[in-house]
């Protein structure tokens, strides 16, 4: 997952910025000025917070189950198993608060192409009633947010996969991200490689609550140079195993 210390990458373009008359002419014009009343500040912070999320790169991917919501529940409920079981490419999870309820802690380790993702952070989100739940974590540096959302259908069930990768800053937001996503961390910023993990993770999914049936297992040596997409596609150790 996109990351590294990028609380140095947002202070180095900070500086760069708020020494620039030109640039802070700029901000001043086109955000204006700060009234000093609580209603004004509140506003702006959400408005900063809505620029914000605008600047982050945003997947989503939705599968339908023909399978009771009930199964999909039981799934979540028993995600920190179901994880390492739900695709080959999952290697660890770990419930390091034993829950997950908005607050709670979690890693969880995957390999795509040779690149490792190995991610802890918070649960910032936790609902969930009689048709339908929705989850969302945040990793600890502070730029991905990852979000599962099922609800019951007239079918069955829908499974919603979201990933948002980007620092959530307005103004100076796309420059970080520019630095994190094109410079220092292109490789692991591939748009299609994680979308089509994501697709991959669908089609799991899938077929475990609908047929019981879990992938098979990629010995250690080989799981660093197989992709999602030869998987999807019938490759040795596709979906048709």
């Amino acid at each position: 997952m996109p990351g590294g210390d990028w609380r140095d990458i947002y202070r180095f373009v900070a500086w760069m910025i708020t020494g620039s008359l030109c640039n802070i002419g700029f901000t001043a014009c086109r955000h204006g000025t700060y009234m000093d009343t609580n209603r004004e500040k509140t506003r702006m912070k959400e408005k900063k917070h809505d620029e914000g999320e605008k600047h982050m790169v945003t997947l989503t991917e939705t599968t339908e189950i023909a399978a009771p919501f009930e199964k999909l529940e039981w799934w979540v409920d028993h995600f920190e198993e179901e994880f390492v079981k739900w695709s080959p490419l999952h290697l660890e999870c770990e419930l390091l608060s034993g829950g997950i309820q908005a607050g709670d802690k979690v890693r969880f380790h995957e390999i795509v192409m040779g690149m490792d993702y190995d991610v802890t952070g918070t649960i910032i989100r936790a609902e969930r009633d009689r048709d339908h739940f929705s989850f969302a974590f945040e990793s600890d540096k502070k730029t991905a947010v990852i979000s599962f959302e099922g609800e019951r259908t007239d079918t069955g069930c829908r499974f919603r996969h979201t990933e948002s990768f980007g620092v959530q800053a307005p103004v100076i937001g796309p420059v970080v991200n520019f630095l994190i996503f094109k410079i220092l961390y292109r490789k692991k910023a591939n748009w299609q490689l994680i979308r089509d993990d994501m697709i991959l993770d669908n089609q799991y999914l899938t077929d475990i609550l609908e047929k019981g049936r879990y992938p098979a297992r990629i010995p250690p040596e080989q799981i660093r140079n197989i992709s999602p997409r030869e998987l999807m596609e019938g490759g040795h150790w596709s979906l048709k195993r």
